[in-house]
């Protein structure tokens, strides 16, 4: 995150995702603030983007290498590589699209300042669209080395359960 004050405290960054909303206008309107709240904000906000991404990448991508180690057939191992590929090129592809979107970067938290702003709603609407098909992938991948393993249909069923409620 951004450093929106200077601590000596190494627990001061901690401490900005949960008191600097307050210090920064948070539940007042936009109009009230003076302007350096406004842009306080603005740059918790744009550091938060990258930080939103990365934990949801990150996250994803743990469950993709869980599954990788459990189910050991080829195929299977393949398809999680390639899931993680998807992932990754999504973190990095939207992470660089949000951080560009307006240049200069600086307009970002200085709006009043000369700037050329690309549309936030693309990324909004086309972020998703991978990410959701990954998640669907995900939970149905397993199913099919449940199918083949040598076990009774209610074990196979109750396998499957497992993981399609997302509970690997």
């Amino acid at each position: 995150m951004v450093a929106l004050r200077q601590n000596s405290d190494p627990h001061a960054n901690h401490d900005n995702l949960i008191i600097r909303p307050k210090f920064s206008g948070l539940g007042r309107h936009a109009a009230t603030l003076p302007p350096e709240k406004v842009t306080a904000f603005l740059k918790g906000y744009y550091a938060l983007g990258f930080l939103q991404t990365t934990a949801l990448a990150t996250a994803k991508l743990s469950l993709v290498y869980l599954l990788h180690r459990i189910f050991i057939t080829r195929g299977f191992q393949i398809t999680m590589r390639v899931l993680a590929a998807i992932v990754g090129l999504w973190w990095i592809t939207f992470t660089v699209a949000d951080a560009f979107v307006c240049t200069p970067v600086r307009a970002n938290w200085e709006p009043q300042i000369p700037h050329n702003c690309r549309s936030r709603n693309a990324i909004l609407v086309a972020g998703p669209i991978p990410w959701i098909l990954t998640d669907f992938a995900i939970l149905i991948a397993p199913l099919f080395v449940i199918r083949i393993l040598q076990l009774r249909m209610r074990d196979k069923i109750g396998l499957s359960a497992l993981f399609l409620s997302g509970g690997a």
